[in-house]
């Protein structure tokens, strides 16, 4: 008889190997399914999947077409964090003769969904800013801007 499995949801974990075979020989040993929790950069804390279990085939009409029960997994979050970084760059000073700062912003971790962060002076009679807002995306949360 030949099992296969999978997981539910391979960005969470996966799960090996892709069959189990019993045999008349050793029908009754018990095989080893290793479970893997993949690693992301998504502040999504425990979630839940499954591993599945196919159908199995076999001459054996006793066992062919039988399906085990999904076996369910929680991969726990390794910390990630949802946040913002905003690091100096060399002064953040300005001067009214159009001297400049600059600093950049970055995400912690990796969104969800599309996020617009906007930007703008405290006192627009001595400094404006530019750009007005920054967007990230799930492509681009890593990537510092100015």
């Amino acid at each position: 008889m030949i099992v296969t499995l999978s997981s539910s949801d391979t960005s969470e974990g996966s799960a090996g190997p892709g069959t189990l075979t019993f045999t008349p020989a050793a029908w009754n040993v018990p095989q080893t399914v290793t479970v893997t929790g993949t690693n992301d950069a998504i502040a999504d804390g425990p979630v839940a999947y499954a591993v599945q279990f196919g159908a199995a085939t076999s001459a054996d009409l006793n066992f062919d077409g039988l399906e085990p029960a999904d076996v369910s997994v929680t991969n726990t979050d390794d910390g990630d964090a949802s946040g913002v970084t905003v690091t100096p760059g060399a002064g953040t000073t300005t001067s009214e003769g159009g001297g400049t700062a600059t600093f950049t912003v970055v995400l912690t971790s990796e969104p969800l969904a599309e996020v617009t962060i906007t930007l703008a002076s405290s006192d627009i009679t001595e400094a404006t800013v530019s750009p007005g807002a920054l967007t990230f995306t799930a492509a681009t949360w890593n990537v510092r801007r100015r």
